[in-house]
């Protein structure tokens, strides 16, 4: 169904809230939560979809592609190769880990 030219309505609440009609939140892929935007243009409330934001940093979840550890990572912030290789040599450990290609 379009919704072109098509006349919709929704009861104002004591509250002042309004319930969209359900053709036309799938219409805007609006769902609860969502954030609209209003605007008073010729006497009319013209409405739309607010920009979309992540609603939390889980969004940003695996976007970088990082190689390795986070140990090599911090180690590799830390330190420069001779020094990691230093603290290697000096600690018999593999703690601090050289990343592969360097």
């Amino acid at each position: 169904m379009s919704l072109k030219d098509e006349t919709l309505y929704a009861t104002l609440t004591d509250e002042g809230q309004l319930t969209l009609p359900k053709v036309l939140r799938d219409e805007l892929h609006l769902s609860a939560g969502d954030k609209v935007a209003l605007r008073l243009r010729g006497g009319e409330v013209v409405l739309q979809p607010a920009a979309r934001t992540p609603r939390d940093l889980s969004a940003f979840i695996g976007i970088l592609k990082i190689e390795g550890s986070a140990e090599e990572l911090i180690s590799e912030m830390r330190h420069t190769p001779e020094e990691r290789r230093d603290l290697q040599a000096a600690t018999g450990q593999n703690r601090i880990i050289k990343r592969s290609g360097q």
